[in-house]
């Protein structure tokens, strides 16, 4: 059985169920994301409030490495600059520094740790911030276009 379709199919039954699946041939990395709240892994029940754009980040190899990505898309430029800088704010407190490409009014993250070529808990904590970031954006907006 495809392990996506079990996961989706058991979320809200007993956790023996999912023991009884054979993990050896699955990424360990992928195993991690499975048991907790991915992307964010806080232990919350259900999914994130979504967002305009896609309400997750995307995972995918890139290169040698294993990423999470994700694009955000704003109305005007300086909703862009505070999101962008709020953003450097936070990987500079964290010390874990994203891949950040501006492209006109989209802003596209690129989040892995160099150190394991891989997704860890930092980078899902750091994409939770992001996201809280972005939803402060849009509330400004709102709240600006209200008026």
């Amino acid at each position: 059985m495809n392990l996506a379709k079990m996961a989706m199919n058991n979320r809200h039954k007993d956790p023996e169920v999912i023991r009884e699946f054979n993990f050896s041939g699955i990424p360990n990395s992928l195993i991690s994301k499975l048991k907790g709240n991915f992307p964010y892994s806080s232990g919350e029940q259900g999914l994130p409030l979504a967002v305009i754009q896609k309400p997750s980040w995307e995972i995918f190899q890139h290169k040698d490495s294993m990423v999470m990505k994700k694009s955000y898309k704003f109305p005007a430029l300086k909703h862009l600059l505070y999101f962008v800088n709020k953003c450097m704010k936070e990987s500079r407190d964290m010390h874990h520094f994203p891949e950040i490409t501006i492209k006109e009014n989209v802003v596209a993250i690129i989040l892995y740790t160099q150190g394991v070529n891989d997704v860890t808990e930092q980078d899902t904590q750091l994409a939770k911030i992001f996201d809280d970031v972005f939803d402060e954006v849009k509330l400004i907006h709102r709240s600006r276009n209200d008026n």
